[in-house]
């Protein structure tokens, strides 16, 4: 009986990482270097369809 417990566990845990994987990363947020000014880096995130500021030495994309 624990033998299948563990196999559905471990099935339930690859479905889970699955459904993670393959779910949309537009949304997520990255930063790079530099960032001149803040009009520049809204500009270069605004050409791939997201808004854009900086913060510190790095231009980010949200």
């Amino acid at each position: 009986m624990a033998k299948h417990i563990f196999q559905y566990f471990l099935l339930g845990v690859l479905c889970i990482v699955f459904l993670l994987s393959s779910g949309s990363t537009q949304d997520v947020n990255y930063c790079s270097k530099p960032c001149p000014n803040t009009w520049e880096c809204d500009a270069k995130c605004r050409s791939q369809g997201q808004g854009g500021s900086c913060m510190g030495n790095f231009c980010c994309c949200q």
